[in-house]
């Protein structure tokens, strides 16, 4: 036998006694998953929508998977801690994230935001997104993106926005960059603040979740101009779309409903996660739970998760630079 032959022999036996030893114990590791409760950690407070995601996903995902999934609230520095302490933990399929609009944001904003979206992570599937509509005070008189855009180059529109580094507020920088307009940007501490300014005449011009601005437009109190999604709303059918009014570069559908976990996970974790997930999505109370928020599925592969992670990191930061936006 030939020298070489002989190393390969030794190669092959060594090769599949680790495999006799390890690899089983592996699998069979991985096919016992979950043995324990899984943590499913929202980085915002209870009550908004992606808590609302979360909690409506949990049950169905302890029913079908047989453990608890417990959804914990790890609040601040903008969801930076909640987002950190995921990237952060053991990849071992029993911490997830559940992420909202400012994970694709935050790396760029936040000098130090404590995680990478796209290295830290591995996306299971963006499950929900909310779709966004400008509106005007009726007294502005502006029915059209362009009326928008004519009347603030005077500099005279003040626009509400839910906070510094928000989508709304970078979507209105967006704005004034590639149209030349003057939005005066009044940032509030979250989104009730902010319908609260458009309809009380405080502020002329808002973009934020039709679910905040539905009733108002059904009841003529704010003057809706344009939806940030690809399609028109199934209850605004005559609302046109940014794309349609003639500024195609702000549309945007906010992630709600973001699941992730932390790179590493075994891909049978993230594949059986995947598929419960969706599933538990497409449960009609559910649907019917999301549709009432506002709240559209979109249940995306993973791999598309992950391009379009790769895509908003590159928008945003773009915006966020040639902006100089700073947080407070």
């Amino acid at each position: 036998m030939q020298p070489y032959q002989a190393r390969a022999l030794r190669a092959l036996g060594l090769t599949i006694g680790l495999a006799a030893a390890f690899g089983p114990a592996g699998v069979h590791a991985q096919s016992d998953w979950p043995v324990k409760p899984v943590r499913l950690i929202v980085p915002f407070s209870a009550g908004g929508p992606t808590d609302l995601v979360a909690r409506l996903i949990a049950p169905k995902l302890s029913e079908s998977l047989g453990q608890q999934f417990i959804v914990d609230n790890r609040v601040g520095a903008g969801g930076n801690i909640g987002t950190s302490a995921v990237a952060k933990a053991a990849p071992d399929g029993y911490t997830l994230l559940v992420a909202g609009s400012s994970f694709p944001v935050n790396q760029s904003l936040f000098a130090n935001a404590g995680y990478d979206a796209d290295r830290d992570f591995t996306p299971i599937s963006n499950l929900a997104v909310t779709p966004m509509i400008v509106v005007a005070h009726p007294e502005t008189k502006v029915r059209t993106m362009r009326e928008v855009a004519s009347l603030a180059k005077g500099g005279s529109v003040p626009f509400a926005t839910p906070g510094t580094g928000t989508l709304p507020h970078l979507l209105a920088e967006l704005m004034n960059t590639r149209e030349g307009t003057q939005l005066q940007l009044v940032h509030y501490k979250g989104g009730a603040q902010s319908t609260v300014s458009i309809v009380s005449g405080e502020t002329k011009v808002a973009l934020g979740a039709i679910s905040s601005y539905m009733a108002l437009v059904k009841a003529g109190k704010v003057t809706p101009i344009a939806v940030t999604s690809p399609g028109r709303h199934a209850s605004l059918p005559d609302v046109p779309t940014v794309a349609e009014a003639g500024m195609p570069f702000l549309e945007s559908e906010p992630i709600v409903g973001g699941f992730l976990a932390p790179r590493g996970t075994p891909a049978a974790i993230v594949d059986r996660l995947h598929g419960e997930i969706v599933k538990a999505a497409n449960a009609p109370e559910v649907r019917e739970r999301f549709r009432a928020a506002g709240i559209e599925v979109l249940a995306n592969s993973g791999a598309d998760f992950a391009g379009q992670i790769r895509a908003d990191v590159a928008r945003w930061a773009k915006v966020i630079k040639d902006a100089g936006v700073k947080t407070d």
